[in-house]
């Protein structure tokens, strides 16, 4: 397991996978109380992202927790996977093919690829991974209630500089932590 540190926050991949696609797939397969999940049902989840070379911890470790959380690709899920391959003029059309194939959810694990996902999908919750200014950019808006159809972990939060828990409790300056 990868683990990193930004600021004063200290973060691990297997955790941050796990929590994504924990709340990517508890948007995707929450029933609505009058309804019961369908037996047998294959969810498909779009992910959209530069290429796996990128980050492949990233990819093996959202991989790992869909495995954890009892999804099987293939059997009760789908990823639609789409690469940009460096080529950022093409987001948007991939985020409105993954929207066309219905995804349930799409993972859009940084701010760019989110953008374009929210601009291709109103509807379809769209889960990101880390962005150090989901409200300044638009994505949400606030970090207590983003509102629209994003929701994901900010890392930051830019206009007091420090890390996202400080402030959540009177006297917590500079959380740190690890999971997993």
């Amino acid at each position: 397991m990868t683990r990193f540190r930004i600021a004063d926050c200290r973060f691990s991949i297997g955790a941050t996978a796990i929590f994504v696609v924990a709340l990517a797939l508890s948007l995707v397969a929450a029933p609505l109380p009058a309804q019961a999940q369908q037996a047998g049902k294959v969810y498909r989840v779009g992910f959209l992202w530069d290429r796996p070379a990128v980050w492949p911890e990233a990819i093996e470790g959202f991989r790992r927790a869909l495995r954890v959380l009892g999804w099987v690709e293939g059997q009760n899920i789908v990823v639609e996977y789409r690469w940009a391959g460096g080529r950022f003029d093409r987001l948007h059309e991939m985020a409105e093919d993954l929207v066309r194939l219905k995804v349930e959810v799409i993972v859009a694990p940084t701010p760019i690829y989110a953008g374009a996902a929210k601009q291709a999908a109103s509807t379809v919750p769209i889960v990101f991974a880390s962005h150090a200014d989901p409200i300044g950019s638009g994505h949400v808006g606030s970090l207590a209630r983003p509102g629209g159809n994003l929701t994901g972990i900010s890392l930051r939060h830019p206009h007091r500089g420090d890390c996202p828990l400080a402030g959540a409790s009177p006297g917590v300056h500079r959380p740190s932590g690890r999971v997993g």
